[in-house]
């Protein structure tokens, strides 16, 4: 099963101004193409996170590298939703972003109404971005969109002004006739939003294989969703699975994998790659790997038990036993592959890999970013306070 594993829970993002009201605003700034998860959220000027509790959101400043409750009131106490770094971290607002001074949600609802012959009925679904302007807190609605599913979303992309991300079009409906929410699953389609003219389209149906819909019996989403992987040389990619027999997602649910250590990998998965052509607007099936992270116009995969590392040009290096231990928490930055768990990395220029040093391998740092020849190095300290250091090179890298 893929998973992205990160030793913060940021669930959410974020605006600064801080609970002391100052005159000028300390804005985020965006990068121009950027991808966002609720374990990974970083931006030019710095990142967003949340405490030890994941109750209250912070922003990151590498300047100061302080983090700041991320609050638009002065004198805050930051207990309730209020309070901007409250809102953002609880269900009403499960994946959210930030552009242009801007905080960005979705929320979607539905109700039951008779069908227009009324022999039975149907769900109408509507769902509404909203925006919280980040230096008064005052909400809006900026877009609406109707059937479509999307504010159990886990994951988007922002290229330039336009926001990508995945919506659902059908309800779980359930044998007794009642309705569950399952915005992950069934049939689930690319839409993107301009974040300048709040333009919306319908791209089109991804996991359009006739054996998709085989992952979400029993109602179990996390199978079922397609996952945005990020952008590699103009073009968008996603990626999702299935299981050609229903009867093999069955059996594998009632071993009960998460009590007995059986593993997702025994179920005979198929993989679909796809990719938005950004100039071109058309989506194509992908002859590439699916990806488990694209970063920086590079392009990481896996085959088999070994990771490969593909540049711009096409180029693969092998990233040796970067699979030890399968946990999949990487990161990819200046060019180099980093996992905190292990406290190693590979270079894929030299094609070698490294171990961190004894101060960040033995508390599981994670490198975050690189900014102005320096890495931003997360990390638990001795007690077990979340903690960020500007660290060179020399003094991250071991042997």
């Amino acid at each position: 099963m893929k998973q992205k594993i990160f030793t913060f829970a940021l669930l959410t993002t974020f605006c600064l101004t801080g609970c002391n009201a100052q005159e000028k605003q300390s804005y985020i700034q965006n990068k121009k193409i950027a991808y966002y998860d609720i374990g990974y959220n970083v931006y030019e000027n710095g990142l967003l996170y949340t405490d030890e509790l994941g109750q209250t959101a912070y922003f990151l400043d590498y300047e100061t590298m302080n983090g700041v409750p991320l609050c638009n009131k002065p004198n805050c106490t930051h207990k309730d939703t209020s309070c901007i770094s409250k809102l953002c971290i609880s269900p009403v607002s499960p994946m959210t972003f930030i552009y242009n001074d801007y905080l960005y949600w979705f929320n979607s609802e539905y109700k039951i109404a008779e069908s227009a012959d009324g022999k039975s009925q149907e769900a109408e679904i509507h769902t509404k971005c909203i925006r919280a302007a980040l230096n008064t807190g005052e909400l809006e609605t900026f877009a609406e969109i109707d059937g479509v599913f999307m504010d159990s979303q886990i994951d988007l992309a922002i290229v330039g002004d336009t926001l990508y991300i995945i919506g659902s079009y059908q309800l779980h409906l359930n044998e007794d006739g009642t309705y569950d929410l399952a915005s992950r699953s069934k049939a689930q389609y690319l839409y993107s939003l301009n974040l300048e003219s709040a333009d919306v389209k319908n791209h089109g149906q991804i996991n359009d294989s006739p054996y998709a819909e085989n992952n979400w019996i029993h109602g179990v989403s996390v199978f079922s969703e397609v996952e945005i992987d990020g952008v590699y040389n103009d073009k968008l990619y996603m990626h999702y699975r299935y299981v050609k027999n229903p009867q093999d997602m069955i059996d594998f649910l009632e071993q009960d994998p998460f009590n007995n250590n059986i593993s997702a990998s025994e179920l005979p998965w198929v993989y679909e790659n796809k990719c938005l052509d950004l100039e071109t607007g058309e989506i194509n099936v992908s002859d590439l790997p699916y990806a488990w992270w694209i970063q920086d116009n590079t392009y990481i995969y896996q085959e088999d038990e070994t990771f490969f590392v593909m540049d711009k040009d096409g180029n693969s290096v092998a990233a040796g036993n970067m699979y030890e231990n399968e946990c999949y928490d990487f990161t990819f930055v200046n060019g180099k592959l980093w996992k905190c768990s292990s406290g190693n990395g590979f270079d894929p220029e030299i094609g070698a890999e490294f171990i961190l040093k004894d101060k960040y391998a033995h508390f599981g740092a994670a490198v975050m970013d690189f900014v102005n020849g320096q890495y931003i190095v997360q990390y638990y300290d001795e007690k077990n306070n979340l903690s960020f250091d500007h660290v060179s090179e020399e003094d991250l890298i071991g042997e």
